[in-house]
């Protein structure tokens, strides 16, 4: 759609064309970044960390099914543990990586753990 806005842009009698294909295009947009806002929200790890994994994912193959036309299995067959301290400190590694950052962590049985986080000025 978008190379046949592209050729059609300022030919003569077109612009019905142009407005037709450029609100077709928004309204695509709009909805293809909704699909993605909720999918993020539905697999961000806080509401991952309440539901869980399999009940999240569960969830969103019922979501799939109900919006598009396709028949979707999903089993699991031992409880799946993924959220927990090693996903909250990759987290934080993640987002500390994002602004040049560095996180640090030494842990030994009997002597707790420490924590450092390094953000360059």
């Amino acid at each position: 759609m978008l190379s046949s806005l592209k050729r059609s842009v300022g030919k003569p009698d077109s612009q019905t064309d142009v407005d037709r294909t450029f609100t077709t295009l928004q309204s695509r947009a709009a909805a293809l970044a909704e699909s993605v806002r909720n999918l993020s929200h539905q697999l961000h790890p806080s509401a991952l960390e309440h539901a869980g994994l399999v009940p999240a994912l569960r969830r969103h193959c019922d979501e799939l099914q109900q919006h598009h036309p396709v028949t979707v299995t999903f089993s699991a067959d031992d409880p799946i543990e993924l959220i927990g301290r090693g996903q909250q400190l990759r987290s934080m590694d993640e987002r500390a990586r994002l602004i040049r950052g560095r996180v640090t962590v030494d842990s030994r049985p009997g002597h707790g753990t420490a924590l450092l986080v390094r953000i360059p000025r």
